[in-house]
C-alpha cells in the first residue's frame, strides 16, 4: 500500500492495460508536462509489462499480424506501441533525448 500511495501522488499514470479506457488519463498528464507555461525538468520512465503467451492470445496476435502485413511471430506476441507512439507525438518538442 505505501508504494501504491508514493506513486499516486508523485504523478505516476496508472493503466488498465486498455487504450481506449488510458488514454484520457495518459493524455491529461501529458498536457500538465507539456501544456504548462513554466519550463520544467521531467523524467518519463516506462516499465513495459508482458504477458504470459497463451494459445488464443498467440493466435489472436497472429491474426492481428496478418491483417496488417506484418511479419508473424511464432513465440511472442505483436508488441503493443500505441502509448509509446502518443508518448513520442505529444512529447516531441519537450523531450531532450530518448535513453
Amino acid at each position: 500500500p505505501i508504494l501504491g500511495w508514493a506513486a499516486y501522488f508523485l504523478g505516476f499514470i496508472f493503466l488498465k492495460r486498455s487504450w481506449h479506457e488510458d488514454k484520457e488519463s495518459v493524455f491529461k498528464t501529458f498536457e500538465q508536462v507539456a501544456g504548462s507555461t513554466t519550463k520544467r525538468n521531467f523524467c518519463l520512465v516506462m516499465y513495459p509489462e508482458g504477458t504470459r503467451v497463451s494459445e488464443k492470445k498467440l493466435a489472436e496476435s497472429q491474426e492481428f499480424a496478418k491483417s496488417r502485413g506484418m511479419p508473424v511471430l511464432k513465440h511472442v506476441l505483436v508488441p503493443r506501441v500505441k502509448g509509446l507512439l502518443a508518448t513520442f507525438e505529444r512529447l516531441r518538442s519537450e523531450i531532450d533525448a530518448v535513453v
